[in-house]
């Protein structure tokens, strides 16, 4: 090929212009090079149907993301439709475990379906009754005093029952003002020795909020997602003015006070048998920066005990660089699921890097579904191949099984699908488009797939990351209402905010209650000798009178100093 041709070609190929593939194909052709000349339109055409696929796929996807669903379950009757063609696929895939690698014929052993009781009819019962802790008042009509009077003989009639309604009123709430009564004693003879009552303990000294209004505030914002601008101008409507920058400087006093909480529930998180991570952006103020705004990192950590999640702590970080996680993860041995984060890889396979980790298999049903929805129809059968790992676990969840056993249906159903995925993605992979959502799939299979089968091994390990996701949906709710944090320790604040709601749901305890009871007593003077018992999961609500712990060291705020600023 001439030189004037290698100039035609880089330019007609790097920029895909028509314009200068008309030239080109004309020069080919008259120097006779009619093959060259079809092999530049054949690769013009599949340069624009891969780029096509591509933008296809992203605008399908943010449409499904707008207005779609936002549930991930696979759709059955769409995979049913392809279930002929796939039938004959998991009757011919090659299986890997075959040293001659002919075709297995046997099928493809399926988990069965969960029996599940059979609902009894639905009785009409009218309306749910009202709960009956709620306070109730009582107002009593009787007869207009004509309709008192029997007509007939004109007697006065008397009470034969009573009928009753119910009326379900809302009163909003109400600030209560507590006065706190020094009261001051003199001996009266000697005219002195004058003595007075203790200060009242209180979160703040000398401060106005009590540990109810304090415990509202932060479950206002973070566990109902209100802005504090907004909760002020509700508090305002209630006849109290309290600036959100007050509001503000109150959120960060409570978590001062719950670090040492928070910094116990860290060391029981790392010490999981199997630990979860994820992480979201959360984006915060900064002067310096040109934008004026800058992304940093909220990860969520995730203590499981067997394949239930038990706890859980949240950590910021000012970036999304691999210190972060690695700091934090550090001196973690054992189980670490996540997904393909390239950061955490510092933390396997080295020295003295002792963690194992653990792949994700919603991420990886992710990419395929990704697939099927942008219209390639080859996703359904590595689809139906996971779906089978997952009634694998269904069946032993619906048997309360234990690790061992479900480890055992595991090696029976869900061993012989995996084999199978990774057949048909090493076949496949050199006939798919590179820049197709299918391609990707494969890519992630592959790459990930030592990390993948490592649920198969133990029983004890859950199948997939889904439960510190949800972990991070509260934060993802939260910053479309308040939409940054005003710096890094407010971040960080948050972090710690987050981890006590979380923490409580977890564990089953009201979070409004908890954090009510629990700062009272850090404010009163907690030991620390006895802070597992602050925990949420060992968390006990106190009686209704002033707590005097004792104990050989009390809590302060001032104890844990500079803990806020992040790693």
């Amino acid at each position: 090929m001439s030189t004037s041709h290698k100039h035609q070609k880089s330019a007609a190929s790097k920029s895909l212009d028509i314009s200068a593939l008309r030239p080109l194909l004309a020069s080919l052709i008259a120097d006779g090079q009619v093959d060259e000349a079809l092999d530049q339109v054949f690769k013009l055409l599949l340069a624009l149907r891969d780029d096509n696929a591509l933008m296809t796929f992203r605008l399908a996807k943010l449409l499904r993301e707008k207005f779609g669903k936002s549930s991930e379950k696979l759709n059955r009757e769409q995979l049913e439709l392809f279930r002929q063609s796939i039938e004959e696929a998991l009757s011919t895939t090659p299986d890997p475990t075959q040293p001659d690698g002919k075709k297995k014929d046997d099928p493809l052993p399926r988990p069965p379906l969960p029996e599940l009781p059979t609902p009894e009819p639905r009785k009409r019962t009218g309306r749910n009754p009202l709960p009956p802790e709620l306070p109730r008042e009582r107002r009593r009509t009787e007869p207009s005093e004509e309709d008192q009077i029997c007509a007939t003989c004109g007697t006065q009639k008397c009470i034969i029952g009573v009928e009753c309604s119910e009326t379900l009123e809302y009163r909003p709430a109400q600030f209560v003002v507590i006065v706190d009564e020094r009261v001051k004693m003199a001996c009266k003879p000697c005219e002195g020795e004058v003595v007075i009552a203790p200060v009242a303990d209180k979160p703040i000294e000398r401060g106005r909020p009590g540990p109810g209004l304090l415990a509202h505030i932060v479950i206002s914002k973070f566990d109902d997602h209100m802005p504090l601008y907004r909760l002020s101008k509700s508090y305002e409507r209630l006849g109290v003015f309290l600036s959100d920058s007050t509001l503000g400087s109150w959120v960060g006093v409570v978590a001062e006070y719950f670090e040492p909480v928070y910094f116990r529930l860290k060391e029981l998180v790392l010490a999981s048998y199997v630990l979860g991570v994820d992480d979201t952006p959360l984006k915060v103020l900064d002067r310096d920066h040109p934008a004026g705004i800058r992304r940093g990192h909220l990860w969520a950590y995730v203590g499981y005990e067997g394949i239930i999640p038990r706890r859980v702590v949240y950590h910021f970080t000012p970036t999304w660089e691999k210190e972060g996680p690695l700091t934090f993860l550090k001196n973690r041995t054992g189980y670490i699921q996540g997904d393909g984060y390239a950061g955490y890889e510092g933390l396997f396979g080295g020295n003295p890097a002792q963690a194992v980790k653990v792949g994700c298999w919603t991420h990886c049903r992710r990419k395929y579904k990704d697939a099927l929805d942008a219209g390639d129809l080859r996703a359904a059968e590595p689809l139906e191949y996971i779906a089978i790992l997952y009634d694998t676990e269904r069946l032993a969840t619906s048997r309360s099984a234990t690790p061992e056993e479900r480890q055992q249906l595991r090696n029976q159903y869900a061993r012989p699908a995996a084999q199978r995925i990774i057949a048909w993605a090493v076949k496949n992979q050199p006939n798919i488009e590179p820049k197709s959502p299918l391609y990707k799939g494969i890519t992630f299979t592959i790459n990930q797939w030592n990390s993948l089968l490592v649920y198969l091994e133990d029983g004890a390990v859950p199948i997939d990351n889904n439960s510190v996701e949800q972990r991070m949906r509260p934060v993802a709710v939260g910053r479309k209402n308040y939409l940054f944090a005003g710096s890094d320790i407010g971040a960080q604040r948050a972090a710690i905010l987050y981890t006590l709601i979380a923490a409580c749901k977890l564990a089953q305890k009201n979070p409004f209650h908890y954090i009510r009871d629990v700062l009272d007593r850090l404010c009163r003077g907690w030991p620390h000798s006895r802070l597992d018992e602050l925990l949420p999961e060992y968390w006990v609500p106190s009686p209704e009178r002033p707590l005097s712990p004792a104990g050989p060291k009390a809590i302060a705020p001032q104890d844990f100093a500079g803990h806020l600023v992040p790693a």
